[in-house]
């Protein structure tokens, strides 16, 4: 079964800062988007993955391996995308995490602290951000060969709970 895929990335802010005193204000408005077609390369893209609603109990955390997923299943089976084919990630074109609004703890992304850990986001093997209830990251790399990804030395990405429990959604864009 051939698979074809077209995204686009986008990130945005807008709005307007004023000073009430002064009458002075400024606008803000900066739009980032990223248009990927099918295939590899610069600006293309060929496999994606999401799970929404995933949950990590109060302390525990999970690690997810970013070169083919295969010990999670999202309904296709262990190691597939939504459409029953086989991942096989060599670059992160896209990644978009969000700790729900309704979770009690915080998100640690990253820190998972092996020769293997998913390092091409962070500078380390122990770096990570921390996303709070209702917070998200978005990065985008469209370069043609996208944030590596090796299936034996740069591939396990930690998520962990800091404390309360939480829900989270996932979406892995790349080739």
């Amino acid at each position: 079964m051939a698979r074809s895929l077209t995204a686009i990335i986008k990130a945005s802010i807008t709005g307007t800062y004023t000073n009430d005193s002064t009458g002075a204000s400024d606008s803000i408005n900066v739009n980032e988007n990223s248009s990927l077609s099918n295939g590899t390369g610069a600006n293309k893209a060929q496999r994606v993955w999401e799970s929404t609603g995933r949950s990590i109990s109060t302390g525990s955390s999970e690690t997810l391996d970013l070169y083919d997923l295969g010990s999670v299943d999202i309904g296709a089976g262990a190691g597939l995308d939504a459409l029953g084919q086989a991942l096989a990630f060599t670059g992160i074109k896209g990644l978009y995490i969000k700790n729900s609004d309704t979770s009690t703890g915080t998100l640690t992304v990253g820190n998972e602290s092996t020769a293997a850990t998913w390092n091409a986001l962070f500078a380390s093997d122990t770096g990570s951000i921390a996303l709070v209830p209702g917070a998200s990251i978005l990065v985008q790399d469209p370069s043609a060969l996208g944030l590596a990804v090796n299936d034996s030395s740069n591939h396990l990405l930690k998520l962990a709970d800091s404390s309360g429990g939480l829900t989270y959604d996932i979406v892995v864009i790349g080739i």
